[in-house]
Parts: structure tokens; sequence; C-alpha cells
């Protein structure tokens, strides 16, 4: 389990130059069929006030510590924050989207993993056990140009 948003702010952080960074071998243990999981911790608290929840952010900041920023990589990260954090609590049986599972999953609006993890967009539907509980509805741009335009 890899947490890598607060571990590369807390440790390391008393060493002297050049300090080091929290971040374990993602890579390499991935390469290795070890069953790697990236997860976010330290939700708002005094040693990561930054935390929020967003799992795409520990993709998007575990895929740049661990020089994984090819499509087939980001791929990877994308298994690492789903169906491996599934396996390590013996869930992969009922994990993902099949006829009889509970079908809890969220929609984003992308239209790719790289655009996903880049763009860590907000989800637009949070499904839990085949109900829609959450719609985020699109933010509609104001152009001020069109607020100058006089009224017809």
């Amino acid at each position: 389990m890899s947490c890598p948003l607060i571990n590369c702010t807390m440790q390391g952080r008393f060493d002297h130059y050049p300090k080091g960074r929290g971040i374990t071998r993602i890579k390499e243990l991935n390469a290795s069929k070890v069953n790697v999981c990236i997860a976010h911790d330290d939700i708002q608290t005094p040693f990561y006030p930054f935390g929020n929840g967003n799992i795409l952010q520990a993709a998007h900041m575990g895929a740049h510590l661990s020089h994984m920023t090819g499509e087939h990589e980001i791929a990877q990260i994308i298994q690492m924050i789903t169906y491996n954090g599934a396996k390590a609590f013996g869930l992969q049986e009922e994990y993902g989207i099949e006829v009889g599972y509970k079908a809890n999953f969220i929609v984003l609006p992308v239209d790719n993993i790289v655009d996903m993890v880049s763009k860590q967009p907000a989800c637009r539907f949070v499904f839990k056990e085949g109900k829609l509980v959450v719609e985020t509805k699109p933010t509609e741009p104001i152009w001020y140009s069109d607020l100058l335009k006089p009224a017809r």
C-alpha cells in the first residue's frame, strides 16, 4: 500500500540535503507481480492539510513519483487505485461491473484514462448498489463578452 501524497510529504521531512522522498518502489514491485495499491491517507490532518480524499490525486502523484506516465503505465496505476485495493481486502470476486455484483461505481466526464488522471474531474454520477446517489451538474462558462451585449 502506497500513499504517495502523505508519504512524499512526511518521509524525509527532517533529512539534510539531499532530502529523501517517501515513495516505495511502485513500478518495480508492480513489475514483480506484487499487488501494489495506491491510496489516499490523512484527509485534512495537521500532517497533511491538503488531503481531500480524491483518489485521483493519489494516482496522479503516484504516477509522477514512480515514473509511470506512459498510457499503459497509467492503466496500471488505475488498477492500483481500483481492483488491486479490492484484491487486498479479499473483494476481488465481487469487484467490477458484472451481472450479480453490487453496482457501486462512478462516472467521470473524460474520454480516456490519461485525462482521468491528469484532469482529475469531479464525478459526474455516483452509483451505490445500482442506485444513482449523486449527480454533479456540469458547470456552464460565463462569457463576459456576452454580458456586455445589449439586451434584445
